[in-house]
């Protein structure tokens, strides 16, 4: 699939590792499938598409506890940053702007370009944010 994790954290196997060679029906760089995800505030992830949940669950363990916890980690870490950015107001449309900005970039680390991880947990909820202020 992609290069993105080990597969492997603790005793239990996710992603590719897992998967094998069983086949699954998206890609996760593909726009359509992505467009399907939400997550949950325990680090759930959860996909509106019955197959595609399924397959995040039974072929790609993706919701085991530690990468749900995480998840559920690094956006509160990202929620307590924005709260300091902002010197504790509510937070605004250009400081959501700059996050997502930040956390829908590649960046280079040892001259390859990677996204951070866990992004897609924190962009999900920083773009909820940023529709309910319109």
């Amino acid at each position: 699939m992609v290069v993105c994790c080990p597969g492997h954290i603790g005793n239990e196997e996710h992603c590719d590792r897992l998967k094998g060679s069983k086949d699954i029906l998206f890609t996760p760089l593909d726009a359509n499938f992505i467009a399907t995800l939400s997550y949950k505030m325990d680090g759930e992830i959860v996909s509106s598409n019955e197959q595609y949940n399924k397959e995040i669950n039974d072929v790609l363990n993706l919701n085991t506890p530690i990468l749900k916890e995480n998840r559920k980690k690094t956006w509160e870490a990202v929620k307590k940053e924005l709260i300091a950015h902002n010197g504790g107001k509510p937070w605004n449309k250009a400081v959501l702007s700059k996050y997502i900005e930040k956390y829908s970039s590649r960046h280079k680390k040892d001259e390859k370009s990677r996204l951070i991880p866990y992004c897609g947990v924190v962009l999900f909820f920083l773009q909820k944010k940023l529709k309910q202020m319109a």
